[in-house]
């Protein structure tokens, strides 16, 4: 078990890794290919590394969404589960 400090910590960190990849996955969707095919780089090489990045971006970011959101079912069931325990408590 992750202490609770942590725990936020880790979360926090989770959520914001998320939103950045989300915004990264749309500023490599849009501008990506640009970028590449002014360097140089084949257009259809450019667009498929441009849309292959931004597909990973996105996948990160779901993965860590669902992660943040496993973490908070993970605490509200700790919380469940501890009241529930010292409600079964016999009374002396």
């Amino acid at each position: 078990m992750q202490s609770p400090k942590r725990r936020t910590v880790l979360k926090s960190f989770l959520k914001g890794s998320s939103k950045v990849l989300f915004l990264a996955t749309g500023g490599v969707f849009l501008i990506g290919d640009r970028i590449l095919g002014s360097a140089g780089v084949d257009f259809l090489l450019s667009e498929l590394l441009g849309i292959g990045t931004a597909t990973v971006c996105l996948i990160a970011g779901v993965i860590l969404k669902y992660k943040i959101e496993d973490m908070e079912w993970e605490e509200a069931n700790e919380a469940a589960r501890e009241s529930a325990a010292s409600q079964d408590k016999p009374k002396t």
